[in-house]
């Protein structure tokens, strides 16, 4: 019994000392991050911040190691350790961004204490950089292009354009008044459907439709009648080989 008794005595004792002794392991926790960027689309040749975060959960108690592959490519472009309640990283990737009309993954990795390892990516689109003086106002956009007088007659030009002609980097295909005079005819010939037993609502129709085409043709058929006018008397460009109605000042 008294043999009993100190074996009980050091059990009691001696267990709680060898669990102190025994290393503590870090538990794994469960943690998902994010990766943001911005500008998205990001301009051909200039460079994008990136955002790395932890989104929900929380890694293991310790230093976290932040890092980011601008190409996901496996090298890493840019990292950071941290600790404590940090949970961000914000970096710069430009190296990527080169190609106008491509497209460049990026990568974030957040590995904690423990070497539990979290990934995410995201898409970005390179758009291409915008030819200098496009768009309706010829100057202005870059230092390089400074506004003179003869932007003026272009801007003009450039407003004719808009409404009239087809043009990618003025109207994006799409001309003001082609677009108004097939609403006007629309709303002519729904006066017309709906005016059977009304001969006002009748004649309005007619009227709008009737107008509608004659300035469309003595808009484009002055046009026409210019440029055939200047061909028949071999202006059919100005100097430095432009066509008759497109102006292009020197910077």
């Amino acid at each position: 019994m008294k043999k009993i008794f100190i074996a009980v005595i050091l059990l009691l004792f001696v267990t709680p000392a060898l669990l102190t002794l025994a290393p503590i392991e870090t538990r794994a926790q469960a943690f998902t991050i994010l990766v943001t960027a911005s500008p998205n689309p990001v301009p051909a040749g200039s460079g994008i911040n990136i955002n790395v975060s932890i989104q929900s959960g929380a890694p293991a108690p310790g230093t976290n190691t932040f890092e980011v592959d601008c190409e996901s490519d496996g090298v890493v472009d840019a990292s950071q350790t941290s600790s404590g309640n940090s949970s961000i990283f914000s970096g710069i990737c430009a190296s990527a961004f080169s190609t106008p009309g491509s497209t460049v993954t990026l990568t974030g990795r957040i590995t904690d204490s423990a070497s539990n390892t979290n990934t995410n990516s995201i898409t970005i689109f390179i758009d291409p950089p915008a030819p200098a003086g496009s768009g309706l106002v010829p100057c202005g956009d870059t230092p390089a292009n400074p506004c003179t007088l003869c932007h003026l007659f272009e801007l003009v030009n450039n407003i004719i354009i808009f409404f009239l002609i087809p043009n990618g980097s003025i109207n994006n295909l799409l001309p003001l008044v082609p677009i108004l005079a097939s609403l006007l005819i629309a709303i002519g010939g729904f006066f017309m459907l709906t005016s059977a037993a009304n001969p006002q609502g009748l004649q309005r129709g007619r009227t709008i439709i009737f107008a509608v085409v004659v300035g469309v043709l003595i808009t484009y058929g002055s046009w026409l009648f210019i440029g055939l006018l200047f061909q028949a008397f071999g202006v059919v460009s100005f100097q430095g080989g432009l066509p008759w109605n497109q102006i292009q000042c020197g910077n």
